[in-house]
């Protein structure tokens, strides 16, 4: 009904001077898209916001957060190489912001990893990262980029694997942080935080999605879907780990993408089938989530159902081939 909405008001605006309102309207339209997993409409959309703003001349910032979207979107849709050129088209309209440069270099990288790219040009987004890293002293983002470098190297056989682990090592040792410890705590405390008030999304963030501020909402939205650990898990990876079933409801009603991958490759359907969280689930599997999903580059082909069996969650691997999960899949091994 929304949609419908908005469409014809979309319809509406043939004065193509009201370019405000339409840049508008097409933000709203591909956000709706993307929550309910129509991701080839929502392209659509993103790709008019993108032309709308572009003759609005809006600043560098916002072109560059509406390239995120696209990129993501792609990525949804598994067309890792239209993702990689929104990254890079995100990364010029970035510059003099190294935070969000580095970011941008890890995202690229993962989308080539997924399109199947060379080391090499894994190696130089994740080295482009660390440097810009350095150069402004943002030890946690130089953790991350050392941490997936590592990875890489490890994967792809490389000898330099265990110097670029020393300097993890080290830097972590610099940082305060206990090596060796694998406990989420640990992991979150050396992270970039998910604040309670992200987690807890009151009912007044139903206003957000029903009023919408034209210029502003959407691009709010995407940039706290888009926050992470040191995991690269997002909220949504979180609540399902933790349990919290009225979280991932809360999540996936306020429109958080269903299934992002953490640095690892790791779903949100992966975390709640590995730790045997039966109803949530059952929820996602109720929204268009990749119940075969096999994971990430690094996840070696294990499914949702593969993990729920390892794991001994026996009731959850009986709701998963309900659901329609492969019973004949295999993973790497």
């Amino acid at each position: 009904v929304k949609g419908c909405r908005l469409e014809e008001a979309l319809s509406e605006l043939v004065d193509k001077e009201q370019q405000q309102e339409l840049l508008g309207l097409c933000e709203q339209l591909a956000d709706l898209c993307c929550k309910v997993g129509s991701y080839r409409k929502a392209i659509d959309y993103y790709q008019a916001q993108l032309k709308h703003a572009e003759l609005l001349r809006k600043p560098d910032r916002e072109l560059a957060v509406i390239h995120v979207s696209l990129a993501t979107t792609f990525a949804d849709l598994k067309d890792y190489q239209q993702s990689v050129r929104h990254y890079e088209a995100e990364l010029t309209l970035r510059k003099g912001n190294p935070k969000e440069e580095c970011e941008t270099w890890l995202n690229m990288a993962l989308a080539k990893e997924e399109a199947g790219e060379r080391y090499s040009e894994l190696v130089e987004c994740y080295q482009h990262a660390l440097r810009i890293a350095e150069q402004a002293q943002l030890p946690q983002l130089q953790l991350r980029s050392l941490k997936l470098l590592h990875w890489a190297q490890l994967k792809a056989g490389q000898p330099e694997a265990s110097a670029t682990l020393a300097q993890f090592e080290d830097l972590s040792q610099a940082q305060g942080s206990e090596i060796g410890d694998e406990s989420d705590t640990e992991e979150m405390e050396n992270s970039e935080p998910l604040e309670d008030s992200e987690l807890e999304l009151s009912e007044s963030d139903d206003d957000d999605l029903e009023g919408y501020d034209k210029a502003t909402t959407g691009r709010r939205m995407i940039n706290r879907w888009n926050r992470r650990n040191e995991k690269g898990e997002t909220m949504l990876h979180r609540a399902c780990i933790e349990g919290n079933l009225k979280h991932v409801q809360c999540l996936v009603e306020k429109g958080h993408p269903l299934n992002p991958r953490d640095y690892c490759g790791w779903t949100p359907l992966h975390e709640a089938c590995n730790h045997g969280h039966l109803e949530i689930v059952r929820f996602l599997l109720d929204h268009p989530v990749n119940v075969n999903d096999p994971g990430g580059p690094y996840c070696e082909g294990i499914t949702p159902l593969h993990d729920a069996i390892t794991c001994g969650n026996f009731h959850v691997a009986e709701l998963l081939i309900r659901k329609g999960a492969s019973v004949t899949m295999r993973n790497a091994k």
